[in-house]
């Protein structure tokens, strides 16, 4: 057990492959509520190392082990990685799916980053569905704090920024009482897998997957519903470079939020500070869908790409707050490349 200068005790453990070259080393670290939050940490491949570091935010009821691949992948490009469980998630502990403030998230990000060194300057941060609405608020919250964004871009895919799936009314309002008086009252996901992703295997293997959860807490449907407000209030705060990948076919998350938001950012800022990337048809899971692995692999190199373009920034010189690299239709650049491996193949 180790104990950085912030106070935050880690403890590593082998990695599961018995090899730290074939799989990610795992740990936890101790947060101030004594929870233990569980990672994954794979080392950048050495001949490509370049001191950049990526930290994966996963969505509500998930966990980090479904973005090895991605991982594993950024790793092999010269990325340090890190992909931690939420509290109340996968394997971390605390009460499933329940935050008692939406800001204990923030807090728990800020503290991964401490224990794995991830300085805001050389990090780029990932965060999938209501992962992408807690990294949007991470930024808007250490922009706050400290006066400089919470990393150097921020990938965001399919953020929770508003509820497409229908919730009835009164469930809403007895979440509302719940929440303030019973918090940790627990509400079953009426969501089907078959919402998430176009493809079989995936929709097969989460049902068999035993960190995944279908129930969420009243506190923290309030704490998620009043989050998805200041992160559309605080537009402002937003000080870094960002990408937002939505899926035109999703049913959870409502996809002209997302876009709308992204316009109000870049009104605010006079400037395109955020590219929206649209995938017509897609479902939620942009990473599980059929396409997934191609787009992963153009996700990897749209980091690359980024993180050099902001390197130099317009004038050649470095840019703390750039435009993205590229705006190019990059729906049609997956699709293309899984046609290309398909062709391949056969």
């Amino acid at each position: 057990m180790k104990t950085d200068s912030h106070g935050v005790k880690s403890q590593g453990l082998a990695s599961p492959n018995g090899d730290g070259n074939n799989g990610p080393d795992e740990g936890y670290i101790t947060v101030e509520d004594d929870l233990s939050l569980f990672y994954r940490h794979w080392g950048p491949n050495p001949e490509r190392n370049r001191g950049r570091n990526l930290l994966i935010v996963h969505g509500a009821c998930e966990h980090g082990g479904r973005f090895l691949s991605l991982g594993a992948k950024a790793a092999a490009e010269g990325w340090n990685v890190v992909a931690p469980d939420l509290r109340g998630h996968g394997r971390s502990t605390g009460e499933f799916v329940h935050v008692n403030e939406f800001q204990d998230y923030l807090r728990d990000l800020k503290a991964m980053m401490a224990a794995h060194e991830l300085k805001p300057e050389e990090t780029v941060i990932i965060g999938c569905s209501m992962g992408g609405l807690i990294t949007i608020r991470l930024q808007q919250w250490w922009y706050r704090e400290h006066g400089h964004p919470a990393s150097r871009g921020l990938y965001v895919l399919a953020p929770l920024l508003g509820i497409r799936h229908p919730i009835e009314e009164w469930k809403k309002m007895t979440a509302r009482l719940l929440g303030q008086f019973f918090p940790q009252t627990r509400f079953r996901s009426t969501l089907s897998p078959t919402q998430l992703t176009h493809d079989q295997e995936v929709i097969r293997s989460r049902g068999s997957d035993p960190y995944m959860r279908n129930r969420v807490s009243a506190r923290w449907y309030l704490e998620s519903t009043q989050a998805m407000r200041d992160a559309w209030e605080q537009v402002d705060a937003i000080r870094v470079p960002m990408r937002i990948f939505q899926g035109g076919g999703d049913t959870v998350v409502d996809p002209s939020a997302a876009r709308g938001w992204a316009d109000s950012v870049n009104r605010h800022h006079q400037r395109q500070a955020v590219s929206f990337h649209c995938f017509p048809g897609w479902y939620h899971e942009l990473l599980k869908e059929i396409e997934g692995r191609a787009f992963e692999d153009l996700l990897v190199r749209l980091l690359a790409e980024d993180w050099q373009a902001a390197e130099t920034g317009a004038n050649g010189k470095p840019s703390a707050f750039a435009k993205p690299h590229t705006t190019r239709p990059v729906a049609a650049e997956v699709s293309q490349a899984a046609s290309k491996k398909v062709d391949e193949a056969g």
